[in-house]
């Protein structure tokens, strides 16, 4: 008489977990290290952009606050954002001034250098004083928002009421958020 088998063997298992871990692996990949897709918004970057896109989101916001309160004080802006590291009673270090290990850009917006400030399509500059920005994850920019090195950088515009990749600032002034 034969001993009826009850449970699965070993190699069963082993067959199952390898290809559970081959169906996990695909959707790991896909999930934690899709990039922004500057050609359409309506993709959603993966989580690992998501969390940089919130850390330089937070540092800007505190950054150009700071900004801000350094021109009421002064009655002007800064030349550099060097210029609010260790001034009295901003509490900016230089490690504020520093995301992803690249440090912020800060560009004073003036007759003389509109060559130099952030742009989008017609809107010429995003901002009226200055432009704040930090580098997207390929270290990489030029001034246009549609441009390929410039679509992932994470920007402040419209004067502090946007703050987030720059390839998405259109759904912010179309209103098609």
């Amino acid at each position: 008489m034969k001993k009826l088998q009850k449970g699965y063997s070993l190699a069963e298992l082993m067959i199952v977990i390898a290809i559970l871990g081959i169906f996990l692996s695909f959707a790991i990949a896909t999930f934690m290290n899709a990039e922004v897709d500057c050609n359409d918004p309506t993709v959603r970057p993966g989580i690992f952009a998501r969390v940089y896109e919130s850390a330089a989101r937070t540092k800007l916001m505190k950054i150009d606050i700071k900004i801000k309160t350094f021109s009421l004080n002064h009655s002007r802006y800064p030349d550099t954002i060097d210029e609010l590291v260790g001034h009295g009673g901003l509490g900016i270090t230089a490690d504020d001034l520093i995301v992803d290990g690249q440090k912020m850009i800060f560009t004073p917006v003036n007759t003389t250098n509109m060559g130099k400030v952030r742009k989008y399509k017609d809107i010429h500059p995003v901002n009226l004083n200055y432009d704040l920005y930090t580098l997207g994850r390929d270290g990489k920019t030029a001034t246009p928002f549609t441009s390929q090195p410039g679509c992932d950088d994470i920007v402040v515009a419209n004067d502090g009421k946007y703050i987030g990749y720059a390839y998405r600032f259109y759904a912010h002034v179309s209103g098609k958020q």
